[in-house]
């Protein structure tokens, strides 16, 4: 009988148990690079780090592989982090752009290889390192849009995952606005200005030197058919 008493009332406890559990390791979960906290915060994914080989050592008995990475940070897009970091500053400062509202941010790294891009992508989601369908510790999260950008193909990887969630997404870099089709992204919207400045800067060359014979490189896909297409309009006028 008291054995059937310990045995219920352990039974009992075990929800709370697991409960308990799974709450310590949400907590305990943390990829971002950069977090400053706010009223309402937004989610930034930007190609920082990068991972670089450093030796590789392979065992033909077990077909194991052991490669040595070291981190590499990329100066260039770190200006992105620190133009993040002032325009975020630049609005708390301002109280008449967002009045009783102070923004924060998480900065998370976007790993070259495609394959990997939505790593972080679902921890910043769920804040989980195991990927569980449907499942989020980020219960009293303040995330209210994410921005990525530079690549495309990035943009739309990490889009697709974040369309399933009706999430806001803000892309920045080269435009391209074929790129984006509504009906697969209705939550992606780019911000990038058309780079009408370079084709007036060529214009305004040509006609200062007096050139009459001038090549062009242009990359050969739909943006450098617009490209070449958009030129000529310039050189009509």
């Amino acid at each position: 009988m008291l054995f059937s008493c310990l045995f219920f009332t352990w039974l009992l406890q075990m929800p709370t148990l697991i409960w308990t559990f799974a709450t310590s390791s949400c907590l305990s979960e943390s990829e971002y690079l950069l977090h400053h906290d706010g009223t309402v915060v937004i989610g930034a994914f930007f190609p920082i780090l990068k991972s670089l080989p450093v030796s590789e050592t392979i065992d033909w008995k077990t077909l194991s592989f052991d490669i040595d990475n070291v981190l590499e940070m990329n100066v260039h897009n770190y200006q992105l982090v620190l133009t993040m970091l002032f325009a975020i500053n630049e609005i708390n400062l301002n109280s008449h752009i967002l009045p009783n509202t102070s923004l924060g941010l998480e900065i998370y790294n976007v790993p070259y290889l495609q394959r990997n891009a939505l790593r972080n992508v679902f921890y910043w989601l769920t804040g989980l390192s195991t990927f569980i369908p449907n499942y989020s510790c980020r219960k009293n999260s303040k995330s209210a849009a994410t921005l990525t950008g530079i690549l495309w193909k990035t943009s739309e990887n990490i889009g697709t995952v974040l369309d399933l969630y009706k999430f806001p997404q803000i892309t920045f870099g080269p435009f391209d606005h074929d790129q984006i089709d509504r009906k697969q992204f209705p939550s992606l919207y780019q911000v990038a200005p058309k780079d009408t400045s370079l084709l007036s800067g060529i214009a305004s060359l040509m006609l200062h030197f007096n050139w009459t014979w001038v090549g062009l490189l242009s990359t050969d896909d739909h943006r450098g058919a617009q490209f070449l297409s958009d030129l000529r309009k310039v050189f009509h006028y």
